[in-house]
């Protein structure tokens, strides 16, 4: 059985920790509470006639993406980008991770040398590791759609750039699983869009 890395990024307070136990074993998270760092979790999945392990990191969102949260990201098949539905602020927020992920280059490696003279570069490295990843964005809150904030054109613009989205709701437990397999469909038919270890 395979195993695979998911990240789930988002603002504060989108419900990434809520989704992830929902994920795991169909429970509630306990009372809200700030993550900080990452919490790890683990769930056996079938996809089709694979079966596959999801160690799925919830990563805290601090004000900027800075190398601590990059280093989070690294090994990962594929990622959630999570916006809250009522809050137009956090659909911002995520298409910021996704330039970010996008735009990080992997630094060349130097390649020890026992001999004096400088040490050699290795461009083999992977440039713009995370590009071709697997994601999609999940709109949660689908509980509240009444008190949505989003403008149905920003959607749109964001489908005509390719991004798959799926509406959740964390709370009522609805449409979780199916983004989280979706999600592990894409992986699995993706092998080679894997992010590098460090």
């Amino acid at each position: 059985m395979v195993t695979k890395k998911v990240c789930i990024f988002g603002a504060h307070g989108v419900g990434k920790r809520i989704l992830t136990s929902r994920f795991r074993d169909n429970t509630e998270a306990e009372r809200y509470r700030a993550s900080i760092g990452v919490q790890i979790s683990k769930k056996e999945v079938v996809v089709g006639n694979q079966s596959a392990t999801m160690m799925v990191w919830s990563v805290a969102d601090l004000d900027h993406f800075d190398a601590g949260l990059m280093n989070y990201s690294r090994g990962m098949s594929g990622y959630l980008l999570v916006a809250d539905g009522t809050r137009p602020s956090t659909l911002e927020r995520a298409r910021e991770i996704y330039e970010q992920l996008c735009s990080f280059e992997e630094p060349p490696q130097s390649v020890e040398n026992t001999s004096d003279a400088e040490p050699q570069v290795n461009k083999a490295c992977v440039q713009f590791p995370y590009r071709e990843v697997p994601f999609i964005l999940l709109l949660n809150k689908s509980d509240l759609v009444e008190q949505w904030r989003f403008e149905k054109s920003n959607l749109e613009i964001l489908a005509n750039k390719g991004w798959p989205v799926s509406v959740v709701s964390a709370k009522e437990n609805e449409g979780v699983e199916e983004a989280f397999l979706s999600l592990g469909r894409r992986i699995l038919n993706h092998p080679a869009a894997v992010a590098p270890e460090p």
